[in-house]
């Protein structure tokens, strides 16, 4: 195909090519691993080429959608033999909770008919206590404003949730019978990962132990290490309390 690369690499996994990862990319990414990949690399538009785009627009949120849709539909005519997919955003293809996810995934049975989605986060340095602080809030509200002081290797488990994006696996069956990646009802409360989870109809599950990460070193909007005086008056809430006396003494 002229633009969309894919290849398939060897079993050296027992789910083998029964298993396609597909993300969506302006340029092609490479991937190593031991499942079919397809990385789809058409119909991107400069508006969108910024990977860490923050625009929450309806426009935005159904050109995403389709995108995805589309990789799917041409990942699952290259890929015949797939049973399982994986959908994940390009920022996070190169990361270790890829692998941990599929695992989970079939060791622990969510194979059988369950959608399984790794978990987004990021440290919070804007305070004087670093807070492990969970990322995708929007396809996942349950966690929406989740913080924690606890290391990450402490943050386990695997939860039931409403939603799950960023990276989600799930049966083939779910895409045949027609549920597919489009802007919900409720939008801006939630996006296209929400709608795809709810017309699945499967139950949806969070897994704390496949961690992705985001950083402020690619993602503008992650809190960096700031100077200690504006990380106090963080901790202190003190922006927060002025502005309240303002509103209060006006």
């Amino acid at each position: 195909m002229e633009y969309s690369k894919f290849r398939s690499w060897g079993a050296a996994d027992s789910i083998g090519d029964q298993l396609t990862v597909v993300t969506t990319s302006p340029k092609y990414l490479e991937l190593k691993g031991s499942y079919n990949y397809f990385c789809y690399t058409k119909s991107w538009t400069a508006k969108y080429q910024g990977v860490y785009k923050r625009d929450k627009s309806r426009e935005r949120v159904e050109y995403m959608a389709q995108l995805k849709n589309n990789a799917i539909d041409e990942a699952l005519s290259e890929f015949g033999n797939t049973e399982y997919i994986v959908v994940i955003e390009a920022y996070y293809v190169s990361q270790p909770g890829l692998r941990r996810l599929i695992e989970d995934y079939f060791q622990h049975g969510y194979w059988r008919d369950s959608i399984l989605g790794a978990s987004t986060w990021f440290y919070d340095r804007s305070r004087i206590v670093r807070r492990t602080a969970f990322y995708d809030g929007w396809s996942c509200p349950e966690y929406r404003d989740y913080q924690s002081l606890r290391p990450p290797s402490l943050i386990a488990g695997i939860v039931r949730v409403s939603s799950v994006g960023s990276c989600i696996i799930f049966p083939r069956n779910v895409w045949i019978r027609g549920a597919r990646f489009e802007v919900p009802h409720d939008f801006p409360e939630g996006c296209h990962y929400n709608h795809f989870c709810i017309a699945s109809g499967m139950p949806v599950y969070l897994d704390m132990n496949a961690k992705l990460w985001q950083t402020s070193k690619n993602n503008p909007d992650i809190p960096d290490n700031r100077p200690w005086k504006k990380r106090l008056q963080t901790s202190l809430g003190v922006r927060k309390r002025i502005k309240c006396y303002m509103s209060t003494h006006s």
